[in-house]
């Protein structure tokens, strides 16, 4: 019996190719959702990972949508950078990038209909901020409240990035991550769970603003500039 669909956030790297394909091995179709902020080179590779598992799973890639957040990640991480450095000690730019992310992806659901967002997090990676169990549990929550269910199917398993490579293997799918490269990487140190909250708490409120627009098209907002300051 065919499940009701899922939104898999999809970068077309092996860990949120392997959440997607954990999704269609239960007979749930998906609908790949990767968001272009700007800051990814050779992004084109992509394309090949979408061709990979339509190949083996067919129908139950249900549609491949490329939403720009470019606008979206500038508020939330680039217009206060300068003051953003200052206060919080810590380059989090990949952050506000994930929290951009989420706020397009509630717009999608909210949209669609979709009540069930699946996202690549693993346990190998818990030194970046934005796979943080922190960060987490505060998107988990946030999504929450517009009834949406957050889930990191592969998390509790992906303790190693050869794990995740064997299974894609299996699968017969290519153990190359097939992703655009940020601009951003390896250019940060990683910073305290405190400092992943707090970050993440006071971006709230531009996230909240940003989401009303995207879905009411509401044309009130509070001045950008310094208002994530608390």
């Amino acid at each position: 019996m065919i499940e009701k669909a899922e939104l898999v956030l999809f970068t077309g790297g092996r860990d949120s190719t392997l959440a997607a394909c954990t999704r269609m091995l239960q007979n749930i179709p998906v609908q790949l959702l990767t968001m272009n902020s700007g800051c990814s080179l050779h992004r084109e590779v992509l394309s090949y990972r979408v061709k990979e598992l339509r190949e083996r799973f067919g129908s139950l890639v249900l549609e491949h949508q490329v939403e720009d957040i470019s606008g979206s990640f500038r508020s939330i991480a680039l217009i206060n950078i300068e003051s953003d450095m200052k206060k919080y000690q810590k380059n989090l730019i990949l952050l506000g990038e994930k929290l951009a992310i989420h706020v397009h992806a509630v717009a999608v659901c909210k949209k669609t209909g979709l009540a069930v967002v699946n996202d690549g997090l693993t346990r190998y990676q818990i030194e970046f901020a934005e796979q943080r169990e922190t960060a987490r549990t505060f998107f988990y929550d946030w999504m929450a409240e517009f009834g949406i269910e957050y889930r990191s199917p592969i998390y509790d398993y992906a303790t190693t990035e050869e794990r995740v490579k064997i299974r894609l293997a299996q699968l017969g799918l290519s153990t190359k991550s097939l992703e655009g490269a940020t601009m951003f990487a390896d250019s940060f140190s990683t910073p305290s769970d405190e400092v992943v909250l707090e970050y993440l708490v006071n971006k709230r409120r531009i996230a909240q603003d940003i989401l009303s627009f995207l879905l009411s098209g509401n044309l009130e907002v509070t001045e950008q500039r310094g208002w994530d300051e608390t």
